[in-house]
């Protein structure tokens, strides 16, 4: 899986949003953007159990469950602002896949600092007993 450290780093494994249909930007679309009030965002079901989500909730396509949970935001469930949200994560998944690795990362990442790039990370990679800290501004590209 590929990660961009930058303003927009892993929506939780996730990613920096956003690209042309035929060439990469790393440019971050502005805070305006609908998609950056998401906590939770997926496109066929979203569950919720006993949780408090400070932030939007959003699905494509498919059910929302929620049992016991707060939600602070708002719940998208199918509709236009969740189904271009998710249109929106996709186009930005399938940009990230294509850029070249900076660096290929592994095993515990805890207790790292990554400074802005693009980070090739082992199926196997954990962030067990520590944090891992994503170092940049809001201008880095």
């Amino acid at each position: 899986m590929k990660l961009r450290t930058s303003t927009f780093a892993a929506c939780t494994g996730i990613a920096t949003l956003f690209a042309a249909a035929v060439t990469v930007s790393a440019t971050p679309k502005s805070v305006t953007d609908p998609i950056q009030s998401f906590a939770v965002l997926a496109g066929s079901s979203v569950t919720l159990t006993d949780s408090l989500v400070s932030g939007d909730v959003g699905v494509d396509h498919g059910p929302l469950i929620n049992t016991n949970s707060t939600i602070t935001g708002t719940a998208h469930v199918g509709d236009s602002v969740a189904q271009q949200a998710y249109t929106d994560f996709l186009a930005a998944y399938v940009a990230l896949a294509r850029m070249s690795c900076d660096q290929v990362i592994s095993g515990n990442l805890a207790g790292q600092f990554l400074t802005p790039g693009v980070y090739c990370v082992d199926a196997a990679s954990t962030t067990t007993g520590g944090t891992l800290t994503l170092v940049g501004s809001a201008t880095d590209t």
